[in-house]
């Protein structure tokens, strides 16, 4: 039996197939097909966090809705989810076994866990980042190119202890409101390449302390946009890099000495022969050619200094 629709019904269908061919074609599908939680909104939208143990992801969004511990999101399994940390501000901790083995980050209790970290959405805008990734010593892979850090006004100890992280770009970060950056990076001890390119960082007068130590595997740095008139105290500041083999500096540098008694400086460290092929225990300018002991680097001088006078040539 053959049945042959009427012109009305055969209308509806070319109507409905029109819609949903249209809803598709547009890219969006309409945002009637869609969750809140799915709805990016960078405007009027809520920042959260996902925590899943599928991955060992920490994933920032924006959204309209915010998903539940249990729920399947983005692929993923929601573990926990946390919101409100665009406004709070966090420190380290004292644990057992360690003075500052944990933090008052609302994701603290996975920092052992955590192997990646991503911010998904625009416009997430925290007022501090301080000790948001510190302790996380299985963190590997970090994507926070769209972390809108532009009112962010304090760093201190954001990556302590991120001892497996290699690779670091944070040259995307609007650091002009930032004053702190203590220990940002302390004790990154795998940590090769960093990229702070662009920063034009202002810290105040104690906000470098530490900022370097220990982060035993870096290599080069450029600090051409740091001006530290401000600064008298970044002690530690380039502590143990003994990596170090190629730092760029700018017009508003100068060296802070603030000496408690034990030596301790903001000078670069003198480059090692036995990690440094070459290195005789100075540092040559890119532009001159000439060779400075740590102490005697000129200040207020835009240059580029290598550790070894071989790598004036490359």
């Amino acid at each position: 039996m053959i049945l042959i629709a009427g012109p009305w019904v055969s209308s509806a269908i070319r109507n409905q197939f029109n819609l949903v061919a249209g809803a598709i074609g547009s890219g969006t599908t309409g945002e009637n097909f869609y969750e809140p939680v799915d709805i990016p909104d960078p405007n009027k939208g809520t920042a959260f966090a996902v925590y899943s143990a599928d991955d060992n992801s920490l994933m920032f969004y924006k959204r309209r809705g915010v998903p539940k511990a249990g729920d399947m999101f983005n692929y993923r399994r929601v573990t926990d989810v946390y919101t409100g940390y665009e406004t709070g501000t966090y420190t380290l901790v004292e644990t057992p076994t360690n003075r500052y083995g944990s933090s008052t980050a609302p994701w603290a209790a996975h920092q052992s866990q955590i192997e990646a970290v991503k911010i998904v959405d625009d416009r997430i805008a925290p007022k501090s980042v301080s000790v948001w990734f510190s302790n996380m010593t299985k963190l590997k892979s970090v994507d926070v190119a769209r972390l809108d850090t532009s009112k962010c006004t304090q760093m201190a100890d954001t990556f302590f202890m991120a001892t497996q992280l290699q690779s670091l770009d944070l040259s995307s970060w609007d650091v002009s409101s930032t004053y702190n950056f203590n220990c940002m990076f302390q004790e990154c001890h795998s940590l090769k390449n960093l990229d702070i390119r662009g920063w034009s960082a202002h810290p105040d007068k104690a906000g470098l302390f530490g900022m370097f130590f220990d982060c035993l595997s870096l290599q080069s740095l450029d600090l051409s946009g740091f001006d530290l008139a401000s600064t008298v105290n970044a002690n530690k500041m380039f502590g143990h890099c003994q990596s170090l083999s190629k730092v760029s500096l700018g017009l508003n540098w100068k060296w802070v000495i603030c000496d408690n008694g034990e030596g301790t400086n903001s000078y670069l460290p003198t480059p090692p022969a036995d990690t440094i092929p070459g290195a005789d225990g100075k540092w040559y300018s890119v532009s001159s050619g000439r060779g400075y002991t740590p102490q005697d680097i000129p200040k207020n001088t835009a240059d580029t200094y290598v550790a070894s006078r071989g790598m004036l040539a490359r």
